[in-house]
């Protein structure tokens, strides 16, 4: 199959005349999918290709004192191996904070670091190269703990909100204030098709990288900075993608980057994907989280503050956790309408995998210390979580915490209200409290709101 032949998703939808909305629409990918027919990057097969392969870091933090490709480059098959003194162009990926190396240059800043790459004609001698190369470390000591890290001064970013005077508020003697400390740990995708990349020289000194990801632009930028070239030398193909779930947005602009240098290297089509053992060990995960959360709200459930102090792990570099943090800020008190409010957020680099892009987007780690608090505070008050939740709801008229006030219609009322229907929510809840014994049943309740600029 020749390089231009390489086949991607594409569908034409039919014209039915009539709007989305309301109609039954039909997924144009599925078809393929269904039948096994649908082309993953793995799939596909480049007559001439060669086998590309990362050597990566063994430790979390270190100092290379010594790189010694020679002996790999003499492997009869091997076709390349690259460090960072071979990059044509930026050793950077192109990124909010852009400090996230293609390949490390004198330091390694987390495990599963990429420091060389080879290209050979097998998937074992690529593997027998990077055996080969001689790299020695100094090791340098490693924060692995967020707090250490905030202690530190290893911010990467931090925002904040303010909105009334929550000191004088949560001075009040007459209100039931609830706190608590709440953790979250790393979460990984876990899509069903790992990282893959396909790089092809274009024979006009640029090359073409097809592959499963979610932001090719992201790709491309990286491509063209590590090939030295501009955009339009540097071509990104996204072919079915097989899950993603954030884990495609950012994290493969490394793999792209590093599969175009192959390419451009050898001259010929280089395929570097990546084995499940590898993908979980070091493409991008969700951040943990820990949150430190004071609710405040009068004896008949009205909140009246909220105090918010919100740290994430970023990992070894930045990707995309400024906004990643900047969305958990936000949304960090919930759909709820607070008159006094405080959020402190920070997001801080330890030698740790990178954390990116993932479902919710900073969200989730606040809303479950969030909805704990709410459920809390409804148990100290004596009160039902759904009713103090409508007692709260933010509807139209009302701001955000932010002060953005919502003018459009707002359903979480209504929402609410047929959420406890369906669920049968009052009788189960009563029925529930009554039972004893080791092994009893539940039913819980909880509530988020997400602005989908992202």
């Amino acid at each position: 199959m020749s390089a231009h032949a390489v086949p991607c998703w594409s569908a034409e939808m039919e014209d039915t005349g009539t709007t989305v909305v309301g109609e039954r629409v039909r997924r144009p990918d599925a078809p393929d999918k269904v039948k096994g027919t649908a082309l993953y990057i793995d799939d596909l097969a480049l007559s001439g290709s060669l086998w590309g392969a990362v050597l990566r870091s063994p430790h979390a933090h270190a100092r290379i004192t010594r790189l010694d490709v020679a002996r790999a480059r003499t492997i009869p098959g091997v076709r390349a191996v690259l460090t960072a003194r071979d990059i044509p162009g930026r050793n950077l990926i192109p990124m909010i904070q852009s400090d996230w190396p293609v390949l490390a240059a004198e330091f390694v800043r987390h495990v599963g670091e990429a420091v060389a790459l080879v290209a050979a004609e097998s998937r074992d001698l690529a593997a027998e190269a990077l055996r080969t190369i001689a790299v020695e470390y100094e090791r340098l000591p490693a924060l692995l703990d967020m707090e250490e890290a905030l202690r530190a001064g290893e911010v990467m970013a931090h925002w904040k909100v303010r909105r009334g005077d929550v000191q004088s508020a949560l001075g009040r003697g007459d209100l039931v204030v609830v706190e608590g400390t709440y953790r979250t740990p790393y979460q990984e995708h876990a899509y069903i098709e790992p990282n893959g990349m396909i790089g092809v020289p274009d024979g006009r000194g640029g090359v073409i990288v097809y592959g499963s990801m979610q932001c090719p632009f992201y790709v491309q930028k990286a491509v063209a900075s590590a090939l030295g070239c501009d955009l339009a030398r540097a071509r990104v193909v996204q072919t079915v993608t097989g899950g993603g779930f954030g884990g495609k947005e950012d994290a493969p602009s490394a793999p792209g980057a590093q599969v175009a240098l192959l390419a451009h290297a050898t001259g010929r089509p280089v395929r570097l994907i990546l084995s499940r053992e590898e993908d979980m060990a070091v493409m991008s995960k969700r951040h943990p989280g820990r949150v430190r959360m004071r609710t405040a709200a009068t004896r008949d459930g009205e909140l009246v503050a909220v105090e918010v102090d919100y740290l994430l792990d970023g990992g070894a570099y930045a990707t995309l956790s400024p906004v990643v943090l900047f969305r958990g800020t936000v949304h960090a008190c919930g759909p709820y309408r607070i008159p006094n409010a405080r959020v402190e957020s920070r997001v801080v680099r330890t030698h740790k995998v990178p954390c990116g892009a993932f479902r919710g987007f900073g969200e989730p780690q606040v809303v479950f210390a969030c909805e704990s608090q709410m459920d809390r505070l409804a148990e100290r008050l004596g009160m039902d979580p759904l009713m103090l939740r409508l007692k709260n709801a933010l509807g139209e008229g009302d701001e955000t915490i932010t002060g953005h006030k919502l003018t459009s219609s707002v359903g979480f009322r209504d929402v609410l209200d047929r959420v406890a229907a369906s669920s049968d929510w009052s009788r189960k809840r009563a029925e529930y409290a009554r039972d004893a014994g080791p092994v009893r049943r539940g039913i819980g309740l909880a509530a988020c709101y997400y602005g989908v600029g992202l």
